[in-house]
């Protein structure tokens, strides 16, 4: 089980509304449908859903597929939904000024925009929370 959740029912399990959530894409994943779930998530009720992935770790055997296939949904909710896609949550500038010294030092490489991006994080030991 676990330790973000805590049981209020034999049958209930109840998640912490402050937890972040993290979505795990191995290489045996059908990636066109992990893709559009997360974007799906990312950029439904303006990215406040409990269950939008705070953090994606992708395998990299699939990771350009993967990229590849989030853009076309992110794309897709763009031009389909253009006030949702505004409105959606997106990085703090600090977060953003973070990545962008990250990707000074190679230690990153990032691809989006200001309503949404995707990083490849190259080095496993950095900080992102300036």
């Amino acid at each position: 089980m676990d330790q973000t959740e805590t049981q209020t029912s034999a049958a209930q399990l109840v998640s912490s509304l402050k937890a972040r959530a993290i979505a795990i894409i191995d290489r045996s994943a059908d990636i066109d449908t992990a893709a559009k779930a997360i974007v799906t998530a990312r950029f439904s009720f303006q990215g406040m859903s409990p269950y939008a992935p705070d953090l994606v770790i992708v395998n990299e055997f699939v990771k350009k597929d993967f990229f590849q296939a989030c853009t076309r949904y992110a794309s897709q909710s763009f031009a389909s939904h253009p006030a949702a896609a505004r409105s959606a949550q997106h990085p703090s500038r600090i977060s953003q000024k973070a990545i962008r010294d990250a990707e000074e030092k190679g230690q990153l490489s990032s691809f989006g925009s200001s309503t949404f991006m995707l990083v490849d994080i190259s080095e496993r030991y950095f900080d992102l929370s300036m």
